[in-house]
């Protein structure tokens, strides 16, 4: 009875993480601390980081006395949403320095 409980969890963990559509339709929001750029990125629909990182540079080049270089996520990690672990672990949007905008 144990051994089928914990084979259930990890199926679970397993299973909900290879096949997850919650990502559908999904925004995730980038910019520099100063806010001075700002960028969203939609994977469903096409909006992916490379777009960012080539409209960042373009931004730094048309604005070369902007010191603030980095760009951060705006967005946490829900550790509870177990689902995304392997977004967590594997994704590069996930790479980026997080800033806490509130």
């Amino acid at each position: 009875m144990k051994k089928s409980i914990i084979f259930l969890i990890l199926f679970t963990l397993i299973i909900s993480n290879f096949i997850s559509i919650l990502w559908i339709g999904k925004k995730y929001h980038y910019s520099n601390a100063d806010s001075s750029f700002e960028y969203s990125i939609m994977p469903s629909k096409g909006l992916n980081l490379s777009d960012m990182e080539y409209n960042f540079q373009l931004f730094l080049k048309k604005n070369p006395d902007t010191k603030d270089t980095t760009l951060y996520r705006t967005f946490s990690k829900n550790y509870l949403k177990f689902w995304n672990y392997r977004e967590y672990f594997f994704d590069s949007k996930w790479e980026y320095p997080y800033l806490n905008k509130n």
